[in-house]
């Protein structure tokens, strides 16, 4: 698909039928918004209100909201959207909306002006957040940047890591697995696989380092559970990262949509897709939503607080909680067990502190009185304790954003010092709650964290994370232990599968190419040439016999080595890999947390002054 939109002289983009509404809205962005030298005067002209409206119902139409339509923007030479017969060109929307959005960032009078309209506005801000929907990432180049190639085409700026966990909210797709699938295209770190058989014949193996491609082919199959898409994601993830101190930041992330409980193409229930290990972080847990407000208004609303850890691409990290201990990648594992309902990924980290109490979470971003009892902070006309955060960085992840006192949580949103304390108290606490370890520690963490949860460090991992313990019960292991020779018959009889495959195409081809070559031959004028001498070339003996032959070894290596990995009987770890407890406990993933003094890597200085030891965690 990218090819088309990239070889069309120009995409057009239906929004769907006009109305009034959309005929106001694309006239106030051709005339007014468009309009740099008027853009400071427009709160002052009558009618803005309506213009303001018009334009956001115009935003709100399917068409933005749809995951697939990413690529038809970033890939297009040019674009125009259309919406009954009126046309406007991408550019002049996009600059338009830009223009837009920074105003309102700097000033918020657009939102200021719609209060005046009491038939659509619900008491919150019209403009809040739209910066978050399908069409404030288009237009701020969030997924591609703003100039050309030589070619014509917007190069995409982000990765497939990035992109998954950035967009999984404002876009929607039908097929959970599009949720990866669909931003394949517009990634610049992966190739699709069914995608790599179109490529051009110059990307050989044989090219210097510096020539080859630098994307990884990313396979799509459609007919795999969900659970093991997800899984192979984040594997993926964790394989691509460049930076050892982060690579683990991947299980922190909300990303994937909720499973479907029917097939979409038979409608029979899939079992298989019904549950998601508690390590993939389920979209729902992102820090917006779109939500349906009055007269069935589509807006973008905060339902979470923001993640503790930075974005994929980031140059700088928030918190560096694992300090300078390396992720080693050999202690990293994944087990397939569809037949036992989990998948199990093992990680070594080291537990530091255990929860000892938690308060109520906090709604709306308010902060609950049990709060302050639970810091000690029972005088509240005095400052807070330093544990509790001097400059509020307990209530705030430890970001300070200027010295405020309690104060100025009491006031109204028209002084805006006190609008933007309160919005980052609000990103830093919502649906989180307060904590205090058995060492005396405070923090934030997952409404669902509790009494006696573990509180962990994983190198790769650049916030500390809390995990639950479960005992395994009689019979598991066996269990275990029957399910993993399973899969692994099943990768053996796999691999053997496509490699019958591989060499049925290659002889194919060969073949053919020899039918072409013969050809070519017989057009040739080349005197004394005649059929005897044809034939005599043509079935001329190799230089080598076939068990002479360079790749004749790897090929019995490797069917000797398939053999002898479908005759393993005992659960023995891949080579390289941290070998899997066979007893003992697992773990249930209860997401990353923030303790107060342990962000920057006082836990491992602690590690090795308490001689705590490293242990590997299955987690499901």
């Amino acid at each position: 698909m990218s090819r088309i939109y990239h070889n069309a002289a120009n995409v057009c983009v239906w929004l769907g039928m006009d109305s009034p509404g959309s005929k106001m809205a694309m006239q106030f962005i051709k005339e007014e918004l468009c309009d740099i030298e008027r853009f400071d005067k427009i709160h002052e002209n009558t009618g803005t209100a309506d213009k303001l409206m018009a334009l956001l119902q115009l935003l709100e139409r399917q068409w933005f909201s749809r995951r697939w339509i990413i690529q038809e923007i970033v890939f297009a030479r040019r674009a125009t959207l259309h919406c009954g017969r009126d046309e406007l060109h991408w550019s002049q929307f996009a600059t338009a909306i830009e223009l837009l959005l920074e105003a309102e960032t700097a000033s918020q009078r657009f939102s200021s002006m719609t209060k005046v309209r009491s038939d659509f506005w619900d008491g919150s801000s019209l403009f809040e957040h739209v910066n978050q929907s399908g069409a404030g990432l288009l237009v701020q180049g969030i997924l591609f940047r703003d100039y050309k190639t030589q070619s014509g085409s917007q190069g995409p700026l982000w990765g497939i890591e990035h992109l998954v966990s950035s967009l999984t909210v404002v876009f929607d797709a039908s097929e959970p697995r599009d949720c990866i699938y669909a931003l394949l295209g517009v990634a610049n770190d992966v190739m699709a696989t069914p995608d790599v058989k179109d490529e051009p014949r110059l990307l050989r193996p044989w090219l210097l380092p510096a020539m080859q491609p630098k994307t990884a082919r990313y396979p799509v199959d459609y007919a795999k559970p969900y659970p093991e898409i997800c899984m192979d994601f984040i594997e993926f993830c964790i394989g691509q990262s460049g930076n050892p101190h982060r690579a683990l930041d991947i299980i922190c992330r909300p990303w994937a949509l909720e499973p479907l409980r029917k097939n979409l193409s038979t409608g029979e229930i899939d079992v298989a897709s019904e549950f998601l290990p508690s390590w993939v972080i389920k979209a729902s847990e992102t820090s917006f939503k779109i939500m349906t407000h009055t007269l069935a208004r589509k807006k973008v609303t905060r339902q979470n607080a923001d993640s503790l850890v930075a974005p994929p691409d980031a140059a700088r990290t928030q918190y560096a909680a694992s300090s300078n201990e390396n992720f080693d990648r050999s202690k990293l594992a994944f087990k397939r067990r569809p037949n036992l309902r989990h998948y199990s990924i093992f990680v070594q980290g080291f537990i530091f502190d255990r929860v000892e109490r938690v308060e109520a979470s906090s709604q709306d971003g308010c902060i609950p009185r049990e709060w302050a009892d639970l810091a000690g902070w029972t005088d509240l006309e005095t400052p807070p304790p330093e544990a509790f955060g001097g400059r509020w960085s307990t209530i705030q992840g430890g970001i300070q954003t200027g010295a405020v006192n309690t104060s100025m949580l009491i006031s109204n949103d028209q002084n805006s010092i006190i609008s933007q304390f309160c919005k980052r108290v609000q990103a830093s606490i919502l649906n989180r709650r307060l904590i205090k370890t058995e060492r005396g520690r405070l923090g934030l963490a997952s409404k669902n964290v509790a009494t006696g949860d573990l509180l962990c460090i994983f190198p790769g991992c650049s916030v500390p994370v809390a995990l639950r313990r479960f005992s395994k019960k009689f019979g598991d292991d066996e269990a275990e232990e029957k399910e993993d020779s399973l899969q692994r018959s099943l990768g053996v009889f796999k691999r053997a599968l496509l490699n019958r495959l591989r060499a049925r195409q290659m002889k194919e081809q060969w073949a053919k190419q020899s039918e072409d070559y013969k050809r070519f031959i017989r057009t040739l004028d080349i005197p004394g040439w005649n059929k005897t001498d044809e034939g005599r070339v043509m079935k001329r003996k190799p230089d080598k016999q076939p068990a002479e032959r360079p790749h004749s070894a790897s090929e019995k290596a490797e069917n000797a080595e398939d053999r002898r990995h479908a005759g393993q009987e005992q659960n023995e770890p891949e080579a390289g890999k941290a070998p899997a407890p066979t007893l003992g406990p697992y773990y249930n993933f209860l997401g990353e947390c923030y303790v107060h003094g342990m962000m920057d890597g006082q836990a491992t200085e602690e590690r090795r002054k308490r001689s705590i030891p490293y242990e590997v965690f299955e987690i499901r």
